[in-house]
């Protein structure tokens, strides 16, 4: 139903020199009820349930660092770009991951592809995977670290 915008004043007064007193007031009843009920109608829509808010996400560098890591051996790290909820405390990060390899264990493209790494973990397994336990993967694919001594001249 589209509303016309038109003073109820006009209306009274063009319903005066048309109609009689009892006429004229039960349409304008009509339309005030019609008008409430608008405006009702209205005002429950915008208390309906608004979707629940996604959760803002905080950017977690995942590292593979090798056993017995030296400095000239520092081109084995390997890092992955995730994203975990902003309230997600980043120690539980590590529980997660392997949450992640234990569900990626049981399925059949494991037995294809096993990860036997935190490298072929995220190479391997599905996003979906991976955002069941919060863990969002980017796909920017691995990443390389360039060591610089702490005191560089």
């Amino acid at each position: 139903m589209s509303a016309a915008n038109i003073e109820l004043g006009s209306l009274v007064q063009i319903l005066g020199d048309h109609l009689d007193g009892a006429k004229k007031k039960a349409i304008l009843e009509d339309i005030k009820k019609l008008l409430d009920e608008e405006a009702q109608s209205k005002q429950e829509e915008n208390n309906k349930e608004k979707p629940p808010k996604i959760p803002k996400k905080k950017v977690v560098i995942l590292t593979s660092i090798p056993d017995g890591i030296t400095e000239k051996q520092i081109e084995d790290f390997t890092g992955f770009i995730t994203e975990i909820a902003e309230d997600e405390p980043t120690r539980e990060l590590k529980s997660a991951v392997r949450k992640v390899k234990q569900d990626y264990q049981g399925t059949r493209k494991a037995l294809k592809k096993p990860a036997d790494s935190l490298s072929e973990l995220f190479e391997n397994a599905g996003g979906p995977l991976f955002k069941e336990h919060g863990i969002y993967k980017k796909p920017a694919g691995p990443l390389e670290f360039i060591y610089l001594p702490n005191r560089s001249a």
